[in-house]
């Protein structure tokens, strides 16, 4: 048994934990909380490090909803994508709705652990993930770590063979799940080589264009992103930013499980994309 682990005698038997250490630590082995962006906080932001832990519960967001999720499950411990805590908090109350989610974590002793842009630059991590479900070829950073240009933010591929932008962003919307998918481009237009950031990338537009990208399909594009892209020849397709990101759910639960035998492992069901309530 590794160091970390502790036993829960229970009815059934022995029942073998971990710790809100050691789960943090098998993340933090994949996706270093060093690699993230300065502005950005990740790793263990809510718990008890030396906590045991039975069962965790993977989501996209710290939500109301993902809450009730993990105390329905028992779960000990939710790893989520996007940090919970990221402007700093003056106060932690259950009325306010800056802190509320806080307030619940820490009143039902769950740990909260966020992974993403360390996630984001790792390898792999979650433009690999998107750039995998759209069929991409071998890929190289959009963006690459000072460090190590085998890793770093966004990914550039080819498709196997071209496609109209039109035919591509009906792909795109089916493989992510979007309720709305945008294009700004010619839908005929027929392109190869495609650059992917899951998440906000449209600041991407320049270093998607100069990297010989003829499309770049992130989230959260807007209005003079657009006519940047098209000054520079580049498509854009916008998903919409929790979309691009829907397979970090799954591969950061499968992650676990493999890497966490001890564990039970859930993909959340909560995490739903606020822009698809309307759709």
């Amino acid at each position: 048994m590794s160091d970390g682990y502790t036993i829960r005698f229970g009815e059934g038997g022995e029942t073998y934990m971990t710790t809100v250490a050691a789960v943090s630590s098998v993340l933090a082995g994949w996706a270093p909380t060093e690699w993230a962006e300065s502005w950005d906080n990740v790793g263990l932001l809510v718990g008890d490090p030396g906590a045991a832990v039975g069962r965790v519960l993977v989501a996209l967001d710290v939500t109301d909803d993902v809450l009730d999720e993990a105390e329905r499950l028992g779960a000990e411990m939710i790893v989520a994508f996007h940090p919970p805590l990221f402007a700093p908090l003056s106060r932690v109350r259950a009325d306010e709705a800056e802190s509320r989610v806080i307030w619940r974590a820490v009143a039902a002793g769950l740990a909260l652990y966020a992974t993403h842009t360390s996630l984001d630059s790792a390898r792999p991590g979650t433009s690999d993930f998107l750039a995998e479900a759209l069929g991409l070829g071998p890929t190289l950073p959009l963006r690459p770590a000072a460090e190590d240009s085998e890793r770093g933010l966004g990914r550039l591929g080819e498709l196997p063979a071209p496609v109209a932008l039109g035919a591509l962003t009906a792909a795109v919307a089916e493989v992510t799940g979007a309720a709305y998918c945008r294009l700004a481009g010619d839908p005929q237009r027929a392109v190869r080589r495609v650059a992917v950031l899951g998440g906000s990338g449209a600041s991407f537009v320049a270093e998607a264009a100069a990297a010989g990208a003829e499309v770049l399909i992130t989230g959260d594009a807007k209005h003079h992103d657009a006519l940047d892209a098209e000054r520079r020849g580049l498509a854009l397709i916008d998903p919409g930013h929790g979309p691009s990101e829907k397979f970090v759910v799954e591969r950061t639960a499968a992650f676990l499980a493999a890497a966490c035998p001890e564990v039970l492992v859930d993909e959340s069901n909560a995490t739903v994309d606020p822009f698809a309530r309307g759709a």
